[in-house]
């Protein structure tokens, strides 16, 4: 039986102030917002409805931080004090007919292949900042499920889905099916003390396939890992040249400047996000220029949270160093603190 206009008011507001309400409990428990990409342009609201009034508009390729207060909506941490009243982003579009597009991708739970085989996938995620409020604990989960386009009766013999309790945002998963594509997303727990309420927070989910079963006459077949090298073909030239000049002499020592600077695969702004650096942290790296912009390839080194990413030798690590001819109200992101070699062009 179809309910009333006021039972359906009644409903509408009881859900609107639960997002509220877990979004200021994110606040509290986090202490600093989560960083999301914004996927697709689209206006934010007064209110995490539809229905409320819109605001300024957000737009695709720039990057925000927020408080999610359910899986469809997300609080926009204010840039300064006063700074108006609430903006609310939803995470998909609610505008859209149909399929609605992605409008804001966490970043924190951005997964990475680390290294795969036939049986195992071994990923790792930003993640977040441990809480700083006592005794409030941080704890991570991956789940994984088989593929419904190809599961089949080899995936649903060998761990077709399962999840994975880990300290850390790095895990490894034992005995899937080779040469099967599934599906993994992160899941962020920050534990309160007895009587408190967890908050628990969804990454999307992505898919990685297991690498491929020995054909009779030929030798294993592709991985991710394969994949992810063939998507960038086009910095591998760079990617080659820092490494071999990632000595002191052409090394410079850089200075986050911005309020944070994210990083990505590649040096795109359209590469894949690895991680976000907050103001005043130091960054090693060869610059390179690409396309007349400014690109500090990153060195072996372990980077400070919130992204605390172990970029070792032959990884891609890439961040933006100056923004201010292009369309983003952003400005100088990097500065150096060491004059050496230009560094490398392309």
């Amino acid at each position: 039986m179809e309910a009333s206009v006021p039972e359906r008011d009644r409903r509408a507001a009881e859900t609107k102030e639960a997002v509220k309400h877990a979004s200021s409990m994110a606040e509290s428990t986090l202490g600093e917002p989560l960083f999301y990409e914004v996927a697709n342009d689209s206006p934010t609201y007064s209110e995490p409805t539809p229905q409320a009034a819109k605001c300024t508009a957000v737009g695709k390729g720039t990057t925000v931080r927020g408080f999610p207060g359910s899986a469809a909506w997300v609080r926009l941490a204010r840039a300064g004090r006063g700074g108006g009243g609430e903006r609310w982003v939803p995470v998909r579009s609610q505008e859209a007919v149909g399929e609605r597009p992605l409008i804001l991708h966490s970043v924190w739970a951005e997964l990475r292949a680390i290294k795969t085989t036939q049986e195992t996938l071994e990923l790792t995620w930003p993640g977040v900042p441990v809480p700083k409020a006592a005794p409030l604990r941080r704890e991570y989960a991956l789940e994984w499920k088989a593929d419904d386009d190809e599961a089949g009766a080899s995936a649903a013999a060998a761990a077709p889905s399962g999840r994975l309790t880990c300290p850390e945002a790095r895990a490894v998963v034992h005995g899937l099916a080779a040469g099967t594509g599934f599906l993994v997303r992160a899941v962020l727990f920050v534990r309160g003390c007895e009587g408190q309420s967890d908050l628990r927070l969804l990454g999307p989910w992505t898919l990685f396939r297991t690498a491929a079963p020995l054909a009779p006459s030929a030798g294993v077949g592709p991985t991710a890992a394969d994949a992810e090298i063939r998507q960038h073909t086009a910095f591998d030239g760079l990617r080659q040249a820092i490494a071999a000049c990632t000595h002191p002499q052409r090394e410079r020592l850089f200075e986050v400047v911005h309020d944070y600077v994210i990083l990505r695969v590649g040096p795109s702004l359209k590469a894949k996000a690895r991680g976000a650096v907050k103001r005043g942290e130091r960054l090693r790296g060869v610059l390179a220029h690409v396309e007349g912009r400014p690109w500090l390839g990153l060195s072996p080194q372990v980077l400070p949270p919130p992204s605390k990413v172990d970029i070792s030798a032959g990884d891609s690590c890439w961040v933006l160093v100056d923004a201010t001819d292009m369309d983003l109200g952003l400005g100088v992101l990097l500065r150096a603190l060491q004059d050496c070699e230009v560094g490398i062009a392309a």
